[in-house]
């Protein structure tokens, strides 16, 4: 399984509305899967600012985090 599609599945732990995950590693580090983009929309961010909703989805992605 690709790093992307460990993201996706990931955080659909969030039961996304919309859920959508790009693979920016080419304007990094060619060939190497290190830069993702996470378009997230989903009921559990309701009434939270955006620094509580990058948290939430950081603690969801938790040691995956780590890997790329």
């Amino acid at each position: 399984m690709s790093m992307q599609q460990r993201i996706e599945s990931t955080l659909g732990l969030l039961q996304p509305e919309h859920l959508q995950v790009l693979d920016e590693s080419h304007m990094h580090s060619r060939g190497l899967q290190t830069h993702f983009k996470a378009v997230v929309v989903s009921r559990q961010f309701e009434g939270l600012n955006r620094v509580k909703r990058h948290q939430k989805v950081y603690g969801t992605l938790g040691e995956l985090m780590g890997e790329f």
